[in-house]
């Protein structure tokens, strides 16, 4: 089995992406969809690198909880009482939004 999985990834080698290029690629693709020479070189790396694949997995989590905590300030924004005058309420907002 290890001697395949060698001989795959000599025969895969010139198409693979480095792990440098790999971690700008995973970046890149949370931004806007890959060409598919991209999402295809990337995906053969990632077959093969435990460590890029555990690297999109923690990137992805980080994501997801920017995107939970976001929520959250939206959610807190819409409870503000409607007492606060509107001047005060532009304040908070730009003080939570610069301070996430």
């Amino acid at each position: 089995m290890m001697k395949l999985k060698i001989m795959l990834m000599n025969t895969m080698m010139p198409y693979m992406a480095s792990c440098e290029e790999v971690a700008q690629l995973t970046s890149e693709a949370m931004d806007h969809k890959l060409s598919i020479k991209k999402r295809l070189r990337m995906r053969l790396h990632i077959l093969f690198c435990q460590w890029c694949r555990k690297y999109g997995i923690q990137l992805n989590m980080i994501k997801q909880a920017a995107r939970k905590y976001l929520d959250d300030i939206d959610k807190a924004e819409k409870k503000l009482p409607d007492s606060l005058s509107p001047d005060f309420k532009a304040r908070l907002k730009k003080f939570l939004r610069d301070n996430q």
